[in-house]
């Protein structure tokens, strides 16, 4: 019984440790929506794969071939 509350324990701070290291990015995406608004005046600045995971794009940006 204490090998499982140890395991159930040891899981649960992982998990607590890759919640704690999403917040930030969380945070930068909202703060970034929240003062930018994709004109070429104030771009977002976030990466490309997170503006389409948000299906947001800044306006004249430049496409890769």
């Amino acid at each position: 019984m204490e090998s499982l509350c140890c395991v159930d324990l040891c899981d649960l701070k992982a998990r607590f440790r890759f919640l704690e290291g999403g917040c930030p990015v969380k945070y930068k995406a909202v703060e970034d929506l929240e003062r930018n608004d994709g004109t070429a005046e104030r771009p977002y600045l976030m990466s490309e794969n997170l503006l389409s995971i948000l299906n947001k794009s800044n306006e004249g940006a430049k496409t890769v071939a």
